[in-house]
């Protein structure tokens, strides 16, 4: 009996330890995908070459997928995100994906129809 009360505790202790170090394995994760992200809005702000860009939002990518693994509410980091962009898009386009995103995050207002039609603009300034 006591072998596996001693066995259990083990289990119990090596699980606490192992969710730790995931924890801290994903703000890592989480860290670096920032990181990266301004990175790539840095070398598109740069007009940086083409394979500059590409290493740069393939990191960025990486990133999310290793996050794919750690816990949280993916509706809390879509907006965080940028793999969701890529879809329907050419490889050319990924680095602007980016941009939007950071853009989105920082709250600016990514849709330039309103600047055009003095329509929108009236019924945006009505909300």
């Amino acid at each position: 009996m006591k072998r596996i009360i001693a066995v259990a505790a083990l289990a119990v202790l090596c699980g606490a330890s192992g969710a730790q170090a995931a924890s801290e394995t994903c703000r890592e994760w989480l860290g670096e995908h920032a990181e990266w992200k301004a990175r790539v809005l840095g070398l598109a702000l740069l007009d940086a070459p083409r394979r500059s860009l590409d290493e740069a939002v393939f990191e960025v990518v990486q990133r999310e997928a290793f996050l794919t693994s750690c816990p949280a509410r993916v509706d809390a980091q879509r907006l965080d995100m940028i793999g969701w962009r890529l879809v329907g898009r050419t490889p050319d386009e990924y680095p602007s994906a980016v941009v939007e995103s950071v853009l989105e995050e920082g709250g600016f207002d990514l849709e330039m129809r309103h600047r055009f039609d003095p329509s929108l603009r009236t019924a945006q300034r009505g909300r």
